[in-house]
Parts: structure tokens; C-alpha cells; sequence
């Protein structure tokens, strides 16, 4: 007997808001997750994570936080390299900088843009040198402007070698993750549903070079690298629409096999 989980409950009430159906949960000895009543649409949850980044996480999760550092105006998104020589405290040590980063008006921090900036003394560079000398990689900002009571945090992830070339790079590296799962086009074949849905989990512990689209708010002046892809991707036949959400940040892509849509507050 199978039974739901979190993640495909939530993919599965975001795809019914969006298409304005009714699913059933199907998957209970095999097959697609969830099947509408009249077995026209099919819907299938899966995810794409890398479980090599979990003792780095784990690590991170050890890190000593503090309890006592002043609210946070938002939620902050902090990738740490795996390999980093000092995850001890590193938390504690980012959260205190945070507030005067977010007083000083400074959303986004990315680890190679600002050398130039602090080589060169421009403004802020002190404060900037501060968080470069931790060694993390990059910091982005996410509000919550529509949820006031919303209690804002320092999420963290660990990052492994790779690069990233923008949207396109990402959905094609997303894809030959997808090739690996088989079961996915199994399923989709068999529920023999005339539009038959694929929703992909992404998360702190997805490869770097898949995630970062969808981690956080693009960085400015890059938005036509980070937005929808361009790409027409290259589904099996049993795909006709495909999801893909970031767990952490609730960004994500739609496919209705036309066309791409970016999302937000998923």
C-alpha cells in the first residue's frame, strides 16, 4: 500500500488550483500519484535532489545559530560550498552581519562580483569584505511582502563544483536527470490519460548548476539569463505538461507544451 506524501499533496493541490480540476489519489499498489475522477488527466510527483550534498548540509545544520540577533526584514538564501574549511559557526556569523546588510540596502551578494568592488574601495566595500572573508559563495534576499506574520530566517545550502550558464543550461541538465527516472514515462504511458502532468521537486540539495534559476529573485540586469528558459524541451511523448518548483523558494517554471510560464509563490 502506498501512501502520500507531503511534497506530492502539495504539488497535487497546485496543480488542481492551476487547472481548475479534481485529482484522486491513484498511486496506491503502482502508477501515476494522482488520476482525475473521469481519467483524463494524469499527474505524477517527483524530485531531483543530489544525496552527496547531504553530509555538507548536515554540517551546516550543526553550525551554532543565534537566538538573540535582532528580526530579519527577510528571508535569506546563503549557498555555502561543500568543501568549505569552516562550518562551524558560520551560521551564527553570517546571521550577524544580515541586519546592517539589509540597512545598507544590499539584497544580493554574490562571491565573484563583488572582488572588484572591494579591491576597489567603492561604497560598502567593508562590509562587503566582511561576509567575502566567511568564504560562502552567494546570498540572496526573498520577502514575503503578502504574509506580515511571516517569521524570516537564514535558509542554507551547500554547493558543489559546477557551472551555470543560465535557464537553458539548467532545464537541460534538469532533463538528463529526468532521462535517469524511467519509471516517471512508465507510469505516464500506462494511466493512457490524455494530458498527463510530470511535477519536479527541486531543493537545497539539488545540483547547483540545476537549482540556481530557481533559488532566488534573479540578480539585476540578469533577468533574461535567469528567467523561463527559451528551450523547447525535449519531453518524452508520455509528457504533455511539466512543473518545476524550487522546495525553498517557491519559484518555479510551467510547460504546457507550448510555451514556457515563470512562477512565483508557489
Amino acid at each position: 500500500m502506498n501512501y502520500e506524501r507531503k511534497d506530492e499533496r502539495d504539488a497535487k493541490g497546485v496543480v488542481e488550483r492551476a487547472l481548475q480540476i479534481s485529482l484522486d489519489h491513484f498511486d496506491t499498489h503502482g502508477g501515476v500519484d494522482y488520476r482525475s475522477s473521469d481519467g483524463s488527466v494524469a499527474l505524477e510527483v517527483t524530485r531531483v535532489t543530489d544525496g552527496r550534498k547531504r553530509a555538507g548540509r548536515s554540517a551546516l545544520a550543526k553550525s551554532e545559530s543565534a537566538s538573540d540577533e535582532p528580526p530579519l526584514a527577510s528571508c535569506w538564501l546563503m549557498f555555502v560550498p561543500a568543501t568549505h574549511g569552516s562550518m562551524k559557526n558560520l551560521e551564527r556569523r553570517i546571521r550577524e552581519i544580515l541586519p546592517e546588510l539589509e540597512m545598507a540596502g544590499i539584497r544580493d551578494f554574490d562571491r565573484g562580483a563583488v572582488q572588484l568592488q572591494i579591491l576597489e574601495r567603492r561604497p560598502k566595500w567593508q562590509l562587503l569584505e566582511r561576509i567575502y572573508r566567511t568564504g560562502i559563495e552567494s546570498l540572496w534576499a526573498s520577502p514575503h511582502p503578502d504574509d506580515p506574520e511571516h517569521v524570516h530566517e537564514l535558509i542554507l545550502s551547500t554547493t558543489w563544483d559546477g557551472s551555470i550558464g543560465g535557464s537553458n543550461e539548467s532545464l537541460q541538465n534538469l532533463l538528463e536527470e529526468l532521462d535517469s527516472k524511467t519509471d516517471n514515462v512508465k507510469k505516464m504511458t500506462e494511466s493512457r490519460a490524455n494530458t498527463r502532468v510530470l511535477f519536479v521537486w527541486i531543493d537545497g540539495d539539488t545540483p547547483y548548476e540545476i537549482q540556481r534559476p530557481l533559488a532566488a529573485e534573479p540578480p539585476r540586469g540578469l533577468e533574461s539569463l535567469f528567467g523561463p528558459p527559451a528551450l523547447v524541451p525535449a519531453l518524452d511523448p508520455a509528457i504533455t505538461h511539466l512543473w518545476v518548483v524550487h522546495e525553498v523558494s517557491r519559484l518555479g517554471w510551467f510547460w504546457d507544451g507550448s510555451e514556457w510560464m515563470a512562477l512565483e509563490g508557489v
